[in-house]
C-alpha cells in the first residue's frame, strides 16, 4: 500500500520537516498525516508567503507540512494531543501566509489539552516531584496522555464539540477533583470549571471546523483506493516512551509501528520508511539523561552555534555529540528504515577532527554494538573512528564519513545540506 513514513532515529531534531517538504515537492503525495505528539514538537521549515512572495521560516508545531501544498490533505490522527489554542494560532499563521487550511482534518478521538494539565506539567520543573527533571516543555502533554490513558479523566474533540454545556461541566469537575488534589498538594493553586470550560468555548468552533469522525476509515479508504500518502512520526526512536531511555522520554510511542496504532492502519500499509539522522546527534533536556556520544566545552559550543542547535519549541539549547553508529543500528532495527537519510552534514564543513562512535564499552571489557537503554548507566562510547575534517562535500574525507556509515546502514538515500528543500538530494 502507498503509505511513506518519516521520522526520526535519534533524540529528535533530525530534520524532519524540511524531508517532508521535500518528498511533498517530488512526489505530490495526496494526504499528509501526523501520527502522534503534540505541540511540544517544532519541525522547521522554509516555505514561501504567497502575499509577499518572499520565502520565509515556519515551524510546525501541530499542522502537518502538506498544508502548504494544494489539493493535499493534511490529518491529525488520534493520537496527536491538541491544544487548541495553539492550533488556531497556526492555522491563523498559515492563513496570514496566504494558504488554505480548508483541508486540515483533525481525528475526533484527539486528547484536548486542557490549562489544568499545563499546569500538572510545570511540575516537573526544579525536582518539585522529588526526582530529576526529566526535560518536559510543560505543554501539558504528559499528563494529557497520562489522563487518555487511564480513560477516566480526559476529553477528546468530539466531547469539546458535541457535549452539551451540563455534561461538559460535570466532565471537567470530575477530572479536577482529582488534578487540583495534586496541584494543592505541591503548593500550585486550584483550577476551577468556569476556567477550563471557557477556554474550551473559545476554541469550540475551530474543533467543530476541523473534526472528523471517521479518521481511520477515511484513511483505510484512500489506502485501498492507491492514494499516495505520506505520515510522519513527531521526535525521535530514542525519545520514546516504550523504547527509549526510560524516564528521559516523551510522552507517546515514536517508533514506526505507532503509525499502526493511532491511524488505525494496518502494517502491510506501510510501503517505504524514511529515517532522518544529523550527522552528528542532539539532545534537548534538563541534562540528566543518556546520550552516550556527547561533546562538551567549546566544541560543544562551537558546534552548537554552527548548527543553531537551539530547541525549535523551547529555545533551550541542545546538548551535542559525535555521530553513533550503535545507537543507529537500534533504531533502524526498531523501525524498519528502507531508506537512511542524513541531514546537517554541511554543519560539519571546516569543522576539524570529526569522530564517529562504532560501539560501546562495558565495564567488563567486553563490547556492546548496539544500543540498549537498559544498560545506558553502564557502557561508555569509544568514538573510535576518526577523521580529519573536510572543507566541502566533495572532499576525500568526507566521502570517507559517508561511506563509512553506509558500510554499517546501507545506501543514503537523501542527503540535507542546508535549511531548505533546495539543499536536499537523492544520493546518485
Amino acid at each position: 500500500m502507498p503509505l511513506d513514513i518519516v521520522k526520526g532515529e535519534q533524540w529528535g531534531d533530525e530534520g524532519k520537516a524540511n524531508i517532508i517538504n521535500f518528498l511533498l515537492k517530488h512526489f505530490r503525495y495526496k494526504y499528509c498525516l501526523r501520527f502522534q505528539g503534540g505541540d511540544n514538537a517544532g519541525g522547521t521549515a522554509w516555505v514561501r508567503n504567497l502575499i509577499t512572495g518572499l520565502m520565509q521560516k515556519f515551524v510546525h508545531h501541530l499542522v502537518p507540512p502538506g498544508v502548504f501544498y494544494d489539493d493535499t490533505i493534511c490529518i491529525l490522527t488520534a493520537g496527536v494531543t491538541v491544544n487548541p489554542e495553539s492550533l488556531a494560532a497556526e492555522l491563523a499563521a498559515i492563513n496570514a501566509l496566504g494558504y488554505s487550511t480548508e483541508n486540515v482534518l483533525i481525528s475526533a478521538r484527539c486528547p484536548v489539552i486542557l490549562p489544568s494539565n499545563r499546569l500538572l506539567d510545570s511540575l516537573d520543573k526544579g525536582g518539585k516531584l522529588g526526582t530529576a527533571e526529566i526535560g518536559t516543555t510543560g505543554k501539558g502533554i504528559g499528563p494529557t496522555y497520562e489522563y487518555f490513558f487511564s480513560r477516566h479523566y480526559s476529553l477528546c474533540v468530539q466531547e469539546v464539540v458535541e457535549n452539551s454545556e451540563s455534561v461538559l461541566r460535570a466532565n471537567l469537575a470530575r477530572s479536577l477533583t482529582i488534578k487540583n488534589l495534586i496541584l494543592n498538594h505541591f503548593g500550585l493553586p486550584s483550577v476551577t470549571v468556569d476556567q477550563e470550560y471557557d477556554f474550551l468555548m473559545q476554541y469550540r468552533d475551530v474543533l467543530a471546523k476541523h473534526m472528523h469522525k471517521d479518521v481511520t476509515g477515511l484513511i483505510n479508504d484512500a489506502l485501498k483506493a492507491g492514494e499516495e500518502m505520506v505520515g510522519y512520526i513527531a521526535h525521535g526512536t530514542e525519545l520514546c516512551v516504550g523504547n527509549g531511555t526510560r524516564p528521559f522520554v516523551t510522552s507517546s510511542f515514536c517508533t514506526t509501528g505507532a503509525a499502526c496504532v493511532y491511524a488505525g492502519i494496518p502494517p502491510q500499509a506501510i510501503r517505504h520508511v524514511y529515517g532522518i539522522f544529523k550527522a552528528y546527534p542532539t539532545r534537548v533536556d534538563a541534562g540528566f539523561s543518556p546520550f552516550p556520544t556527547e561533546i562538551f566545552g567549546e566544541l560543544a559550543e562551537d558546534l552548537r552555534r554552527r548548527g543553531h542547535e537551539y530547541g525549535s519549541t523551547t529555545g533551550r539549547p541542545r546538548r551535542v555529540g559525535w555521530l553513533d553508529l550503535a545507537q543507529l543500528r537500534h533504531a533502524f532495527t526498531v523501525d524498519g528504515v528502507t531508506h537512511p537519510v542524513m541531514t546537517k552534514m554541511d554543519v560539519l564543513n571546516g569543522f576539524g577532527k570529526v569522530y564517529i562512535n562504532s560501539h560501546y564499552l562495558m565495564p567488563d571489557g567486553s563490547k556492546l554494538d548496539h544500543f540498549v537503554a537498559e544498560k545506558a548507566a553502564e557502557f561508555k562510547a569509544v568514538n573510535d573512528i576518526e577523521f580529519d575534517g573536510w572543507d566541502f562535500f566533495g572532499d576525500p574525507e568526507a566521502k570517507r564519513f559517508i561511506r563509512c556509515i553506509e558500510d554499517q546502514l546501507g545506501r543514503i538515500a537523501l542527503i540535507s545540506l542546508g535549511p531548505s528543500i533546495d539543499d536536499v538530494f537523492f544520493r546518485a
